[in-house]
């Protein structure tokens, strides 16, 4: 039979030193058939310059700048199906792994039969606070929704823990060991309707739903380097307000956000069950559209009464004391 080809596919943008450090930790992968396929989207900050004096041997695949996670995976994904591997492994840039990753990643997905085995991701700022373990599919607002998020390991039940893999219908893309069969069978990543968010996931739906299970395995960590939770909470609070149609417009029509209403509109309409379907339609887009802009009208008077808010005068005996002390 051999030994299986895997290539991970790793799309970059102006994230040098991460790429580098990235790359790094892949060098030290225990599973001897790994190649790793970089797919750099017109980065400007020496990207690639730096992978070719530190990896030459590693494969780097150049992209127009307008590819965003969709299209620049799919186009490593095409690359190493041509080239004859037998898995993918779709993986970010930005977060790192420990040596035997790969190798246990592609064992358990053997010992179980699992064609498509994703990872548990933690906080790299903080291992064993967990980002995800999977993603579960909740037909309303929300629509998808992260496994386990912000939540340490020693919470998890026992049981829980002690599970091998989890079998789930939906995953983020960051560290997903894909069989080529899969493709063959359902396609690729969806670029169109799913540009940058929610395609790694549309994915997973689209094989269940051909009849393909699905699973994360905790023993396969991935270490992501995202902010904390009051990291980001911070920076959400710091962040300079915009002008609300500016806002609004990125918020709900950029092909970057995760709010993007295309996304959510195809994933509704060809995935949600015909009774709930209108309902979820109605509260996946427009709910969603008031609902923020409720909470930024809230913000705005928030904000008026703040900056109009009379600052207290001190009383006349406070000024007489502070006078006499100051005296002395």
């Amino acid at each position: 039979m051999g030994i299986k080809k895997i290539a991970a596919i790793v799309p970059c943008f102006n994230r040098k030193d991460k790429t580098i450090r990235f790359l790094n930790r892949m060098e030290r992968q225990t599973y001897a058939a790994l190649d790793v396929i970089v797919v750099d989207a017109g980065s400007t900050d020496g990207t690639q310059e730096a992978i070719a004096a530190q990896f030459p041997h590693i494969t780097v695949l150049q992209v127009p700048s307008n590819c965003y996670w969709t299209a620049s995976t799919n186009a490593g994904v095409r690359f190493a199906l041509d080239a004859g591997y037998d898995y993918i492994l779709t993986i970010n840039d930005d977060c790192t792994v420990k040596e035997r990753y790969v190798e246990t990643l592609f064992d358990i997905a053997q010992r179980y039969d699992v064609r498509i085995l994703g990872s548990r991701i933690d906080y790299l700022p903080q291992p064993g606070l967990i980002w995800a373990i999977g993603t579960a599919v909740i037909w309303g607002t929300r629509l998808l929704k992260l496994n386990t998020h912000d939540v340490l390991e020693q919470h998890l039940g026992e049981e829980f823990r002690a599970r091998d893999v989890i079998y789930v219908k939906a995953m983020p893309g960051n560290g997903v060991l894909i069989h080529r069969s899969v493709f063959e069978e359902i396609g690729l990543y969806n670029e169109k309707m799913l540009p940058h968010y929610h395609g790694d996931s549309e994915l997973v739906m689209r094989a269940v739903k051909h009849g393909i299970e699905s699973a994360v395995t905790q023993r396969a960590i991935v270490y992501d380097d995202s902010p904390l939770p009051q990291q980001q909470r911070q920076a959400k609070r710091d962040r300079p307000q915009q002008f609300w149609i500016q806002d609004f417009a990125e918020t709900f029509f950029s092909r970057r956000s995760g709010w993007y209403l295309l996304p959510r509109t195809y994933l509704i309409w060809r995935y949600c069950p015909w009774p709930q379907k209108i309902q979820t339609l109605i509260k996946g887009t427009l709910g969603v559209m008031v609902g923020w802009l409720g909470l930024r009208t809230i913000r705005a008077i928030q904000s008026i009464g703040q900056a109009h808010k009379p600052e207290l005068q001190p009383r006349p005996e406070a000024i007489a004391l502070s006078k006499q002390t100051s005296r002395h």
